[in-house]
């Protein structure tokens, strides 16, 4: 009798279904792990073919993993074959056949890809804003360019007049440029315009409907996020799929909050701090 590898497929009533070279048949009973089948077409063409298989789910439980996680093939087909029976490891696919098996099923997964722009949606409601603590870091960091860290240090008349240009994010964006060339004519150095607009660096927005005026929330998030992904090199598909279970535990939050569950407890420095610029 020869041994090769066959496959299980279910019906359309739940049933499993054996495989043998595009013939189907049908379980007749089992012991243990010995399983008889015999032909689907035995009562309708009096078919007389059998079968008896040593059922170890091996490929099945490949497929299933496949389609449950993201883990590598090379992970996938280690932990499932590794605990098989001898006579069934045999008349297994070779690793590579086994990888090729798993990438097209992920394959198969995917949603098709945009063919046009046209196609993406784009995001609705979008404010984006920079960090002003970036800000007046890279005010700073030009006050070094230029060589002028020694007098920033022992100047304080200078040092005031430097640390006024990241001050102009509290001022709203149309006030900004009127205010730039207030301080422009007094400036001891030459001062050139903002590079970037200034609704994207001004903070009053943020003061008004209490969102951080600095991206530490986000890099904290981020790595979080790197955290709970465990890769640096991901799909689009599979962040999107990520993105998606973020989603669901945000709105998870947003209920705890409107629940009235309480928030995390801030720093009396934060919060001392914090009040003080709701004043101003």
């Amino acid at each position: 009798m020869d041994s090769i590898i066959c496959d299980v497929v279910p019906s359309i009533r739940g049933e499993n279904k054996l495989v043998i070279e595009g013939h189907l048949m049908v379980k007749d009973r089992s012991r243990n792990n010995t399983y008889y089948w015999y032909c689907e077409k035995r009562f309708t063409l009096f078919c007389g073919a059998r079968a008896v298989t040593k059922f170890d789910r091996a490929i099945s439980n490949i497929k299933e993993r496949t389609h449950q996680t993201y883990d590598k093939p090379a992970r996938i087909i280690q932990d499932t074959t590794s605990s098989i029976l001898q006579e069934v490891h045999s008349c297994l696919l070779s690793r590579g056949a086994l990888q090729q098996t798993i990438q097209r099923i992920r394959h198969s997964d995917l949603p098709a890809e945009p063919q046009f722009l046209d196609d993406l949606d784009e995001f609705q409601n979008i404010l984006c804003k920079g960090c002003h603590f970036h800000l007046a870091q890279n005010v700073y960091r030009r006050v070094q360019t230029v060589g002028l860290t020694t007098r920033y240090s022992t100047d304080e008349n200078f040092s005031l007049l430097i640390r006024q240009l990241p001050a102009l994010a509290f001022l709203p964006s149309n006030e900004i440029p009127q205010a730039f060339n207030q301080l422009k004519n007094i400036m001891p150095i030459e001062a050139i315009g903002p590079l970037f607009p200034p609704d994207l660096w001004s903070v009053v927005d943020n003061i008004e409907s209490h969102i951080p005026r600095t991206s530490n929330p986000v890099e904290a998030w981020h790595r979080r996020w790197n955290t709970l992904l465990g890769n640096t090199h991901l799909g689009v598909f599979r962040m999107i799929k990520e993105i998606q279970k973020e989603q669901n535990q945000v709105q998870l939050d947003i209920e705890s909050v409107i629940r009235g569950a309480p928030h995390p407890p801030q720093r009396r420095h934060n919060r001392e701090h914090e009040a003080r610029i709701q004043r101003i």
